[in-house]
């Protein structure tokens, strides 16, 4: 489980960096624009304690999401694990003890 001050972080990288920024950034490999779409409403729409929360029970929020979206919902959390991983938005070090 990853502390909630890294997940903060992620948060806060997503609703303060531009979109195509991001979209530079995350889309490749498993991460696709479905992804990222999803991740963007995820991370704009409800509280950052419901981001954390979501994030650590690898949920998703009642949103209305497209018949695209609701394809991937089940593997959504792992693959944004690993994509921030990747990047070291996320690491071993940042897990709560």
């Amino acid at each position: 489980m990853y502390s909630n001050e890294a997940i903060s972080a992620v948060h806060g990288l997503l609703n303060t960096t531009p979109e195509g920024g991001l979209r530079k950034m995350l889309i490749g490999g498993d991460f696709t624009d479905i992804h990222f779409r999803i991740l963007i409403k995820v991370a704009k729409g409800p509280s950052e304690t419901d981001f954390i929360a979501s994030f650590n029970e690898e949920k998703l929020p009642t949103m209305r999401y497209s018949p695209a979206e609701n394809k991937i919902k089940e593997h959504f959390w792992k693959i944004c694990k690993a994509k921030f991983s990747s990047l070291g938005l996320l690491s071993l070090g940042a897990k709560a003890a």
